[in-house]
C-alpha cells in the first residue's frame, strides 16, 4: 500500500524496476527524470493511476516500458515523446483513449506494442506503417475504425479484434513473408479474401471471423 518514493530515483545504477502485482497507489513520480540508467520499467498491475508523465519517455536508455493493468490515461500526448531507443511498449489494459499518438513512430526501433483493451477511437494513423522493425502489434478490443494494413517485413503477429475495422482487407498484408499470426475478427470487414492469402505460408493463426467477408 502507499506511493512510489520519489527518492527510488536516486539509485543511480537502476537498470530494471519490477514493481508488478502490488498495491501501490498515486502517479509515477517525474523524479524519474533524472534516472537516465533505467533500462526497464515492467510495472505492471500495481493500480497505479493518473497521467503518464512526459519525463518517462526522455529516459535515454530505456528499452521496455510496461504499464499494462491500471488506470493510467495520457493527456497532450500527441507530442515527440516517445524516445527512439524503446524497443518493448505495453500499455494495454489501461483508461486510455482518444486518437492512438502518431509520435509512437519516434520510437522507431519498436519491435513489440501493445495498446490493446483500452478505448482508442479513430483511425490507426499511418505513421505506425513507420515502425520498420515491428514485430508484434496488438490494437484488439478499442474501437479503432479503417486501415487493415501493415509494413513492416519483421511483422511476426498482427492483432486488432474486437475493432471496427471496415472496408477490404489491405493487399500489402499478403506481402509480409515473416507473418505467423493475424487476427482481425469481430470487425466490419467487407469483400472476399484474394488468391495472394497463400504468400501467407508461415502462418498458422488467420481469424477473419464475425466479419462481413
Amino acid at each position: 500500500m502507499g506511493s512510489l518514493p520519489p527518492s527510488i530515483s536516486n539509485m543511480s545504477n537502476l537498470e530494471t524496476l519490477w514493481l508488478s502485482f502490488n498495491s501501490i497507489e498515486g502517479t509515477i513520480p517525474t523524479e524519474f527524470r533524472s534516472q537516465w540508467e533505467v533500462r526497464r520499467f515492467p510495472n505492471s498491475s500495481e493500480q497505479f493511476s493518473g497521467t503518464i508523465s512526459e519525463e518517462i519517455w526522455n529516459l535515454n536508455m530505456l528499452r521496455l516500458v510496461s504499464f499494462h493493468g491500471n488506470f493510467l490515461t495520457m493527456d497532450d500526448i500527441d507530442t515527440p515523446l516517445f524516445n527512439m531507443y524503446l524497443e518493448i511498449l505495453g500499455l494495454h489494459q489501461n483508461d486510455l483513449n482518444g486518437v492512438i499518438p502518431g509520435s509512437i513512430s519516434n520510437a522507431s526501433n519498436l519491435i513489440w506494442l501493445s495498446l490493446q483493451f483500452n478505448s482508442f477511437t479513430g483511425v490507426i494513423p499511418n505513421s505506425l506503417r513507420n515502425l520498420r522493425n515491428i514485430k508484434n502489434l496488438d490494437l484488439a478490443s478499442n474501437n479503432l475504425a479503417t486501415d487493415s494494413s501493415a509494413r513492416s517485413s519483421f511483422l511476426i503477429s498482427l492483432t486488432s479484434y474486437s475493432n471496427k475495422l471496415t472496408s477490404k482487407i489491405h493487399t500489402r498484408l499478403w506481402n509480409v513473408k515473416n507473418l505467423q499470426e493475424l487476427n482481425l475478427s469481430s470487425n466490419l470487414l467487407s469483400g472476399s479474401l484474394p488468391p495472394k492469402i497463400d504468400n501467407l505460408k508461415p502462418t498458422y493463426l488467420l481469424d477473419f471471423s464475425v466479419n462481413q467477408l
